[in-house]
């Protein structure tokens, strides 16, 4: 599951003038693991038992039931290393409750998102009341996880839901499972056929004034990704390095390669820097988070471009105040 983050400041690394704002933090509460557990095969126990028989095994924490008992741990893991904000992805359908508890009390800490089901009747209702409840600020789709393109038209009536109440449409186009599901031992119902993000081209040229952010991709598609920077303005990336190195048309490609090409396709204003942290105990990825200011370093990055990417993007595509200043970094 990856080393422990080592370290407590980035105030070595990070200048002054940036305000750090993660665009991907997962939030693995307590109802996303009964979710998860309860995939065909997922489990043939107590539910319960059997998550912590699996957290033990997976050597992580058990989330606390509480889902704002969750949301404290997180709060301390941001002011650790100094990030003034972060984007808390819903892993799951029917998970609502437990990130909207945490942007309910914290609205200026976390940007939370629901993850969404097209296909359920109710979704558009569950969706409309979490952002009018508790202040939700997207909708995140996993096309092969529900099995449906972005530009299928069972899907649109959430694109127009998001152009309506302002919203941010956050699509993975990554693996078919992330670490903690990958060896949560639930038997997959991805579909990769529908990990194709060309689709979203419709969907973008459709939608104009709703933005779309990709937040994860496999290596097969990083061509289609590219091309989307190159032809909808309203696409983002949210980038951050892998532990593997890219296969791609091009070859092999190390993370700043991969971000050489992302900058050239999307510009310094689409790209939005993310960690893809969600376990405890390791916490928030540093570890990233330094890969990736060095990839910036390696390829001369300004310092106001740096700023963007680091924050900025996301202040103004969810059009965030200024941050409280009791977050500043220094040096």
């Amino acid at each position: 599951m990856g080393d422990p983050e080592t370290g407590s400041s980035l105030s070595d690394i990070v200048d002054s003038g940036w305000e750090v704002i993660d665009g991907h933090v997962h939030f693995y509460s307590y109802n996303y693991f009964r979710l998860i557990s309860q995939f065909p095969g997922g489990y043939g126990e107590d539910i319960d038992q059997f998550i912590r028989r699996q957290t033990r095994r997976l050597k992580i924490d058990l989330p606390p039931a509480e889902p704002t008992r969750l949301g404290e741990r997180w709060i301390l893991q941001l002011d650790r290393y100094g990030v003034s904000r972060a984007c808390l992805l819903a892993g799951l359908p029917g998970d609502e409750y437990s990130v909207g508890e945490v942007a309910r009390n914290w609205p200026k800490r976390f940007i939370t998102f629901i993850s969404a089901n097209p296909f359920l009747d109710v979704t558009e209702d569950i969706i409309e009341h979490a952002v009018h409840a508790n202040g939700i600020k997207g909708i995140y789709l996993h096309p092969c996880l529900n099995r449906f393109h972005a530009a299928d038209e069972r899907v649109y009536p959430l694109y127009r839901l998001a152009r309506r109440l302002h919203l941010v449409v956050y699509i993975d186009y990554g693996p078919a499972y992330g670490d903690v599901a990958a060896f949560w031992g639930a038997i997959s119902n991805h579909d990769p056929l529908f990990n194709d993000p060309a689709q979203l081209h419709f969907a973008a040229a459709d939608f104009p004034t709703v933005n779309f952010v990709i937040t994860h991709f496999c290596q097969s598609v990083l061509p289609e990704v590219l091309r989307l920077g190159f032809l909808c303005p309203n696409v983002y990336l949210s980038a951050f390095p892998v532990d593997d190195i890219y296969e791609c048309e091009y070859g092999p490609a190390h993370f700043d390669h991969l971000l050489e090409m992302a900058l050239r396709a999307f510009g310094h204003t689409r790209i939005i820097f993310g960690t893809g942290s969600g376990v405890l105990p390791r916490g928030w990825r540093s570890d990233k988070f330094r890969a990736f200011l060095a990839a910036l370093k390696t390829l001369d990055v300004s310092h106001e471009h740096v700023g963007m990417i680091l924050g900025g993007n996301l202040k103004r595509i969810f059009h965030l105040e200024d941050r409280d200043q009791s977050y500043l970094l220094t040096l």
